[in-house]
């Protein structure tokens, strides 16, 4: 099984978290957008990966599983990770223009947080509290911040949160995982099925 195809910055291949057999292991692996040629490993002792995102032409920043889940940043090239974060949500997304990724974390008074981490540097710092049931989030190309929980959809304007969209006419309800095409016209989000009537 393969999840979250990612494209990857060479512009010749997309990423997947692999489900292994036998013991099921999940970890990243590479293949060639073309069908030519064998798929690779990308980061042979980074185990189990749940979530990714490129963040430059060789760091990755991973949703890395475990109790607790952390945020770590890699290199395909040494193959080496280093956790630079704890407590982390699913949710990853590349600023647009920008060294940066974003990613969501719980602090210890339970609230959530969208938070950031310049990949340069290895700086953390929080940005603001997503609407609640907000797991996921992306950016615009034009570097907006857009979130999805419940049938709506919210763009963060100005400090504050605003409805952009409300899907519920349709059934929709749910919305967790938020992908923008690069041009910026498209949006898609994963939701629940709809109910039966």
């Amino acid at each position: 099984s393969e999840y979250s195809a990612t494209a990857a910055p060479d512009g010749r291949s997309f990423s997947v978290i692999r489900v292994e057999l036998p013991d099921s292991t999940q970890r990243l692996w590479r293949f060639p957008l073309d069908g030519q040629g064998a798929p690779s490993l990308v980061l042979e002792k980074v185990q189990p990966v749940g979530y990714h995102v490129w963040a430059a032409d060789h760091r990755l920043v991973l949703f890395v599983l475990g109790s607790p889940a952390t945020l770590q940043l890699a290199d395909d090239r040494t193959g080496t990770s280093e956790v630079v974060a704890r407590n982390i949500g699913r949710g990853l997304a590349k600023v647009p223009g920008r060294d940066v990724v974003t990613y969501t974390q719980q602090v210890r008074d339970s609230a959530a947080w969208i938070a950031e981490l310049n990949v340069l540097t290895k700086e953390t710092k929080r940005l603001v509290q997503p609407p609640k049931g907000a797991d996921y989030h992306a950016w615009t190309p034009q570097g907006l911040l857009i979130v999805g929980t419940g049938s709506k959809l919210f763009v963060l304007a100005e400090g504050r949160w605003e409805q952009v969209a409300d899907f519920a006419s349709g059934g929709v309800r749910g919305i967790s995982r938020l992908a923008i095409s690069p041009t910026g016209d498209w949006l898609a989000f994963v939701a629940e099925d709809r109910p039966p009537n």
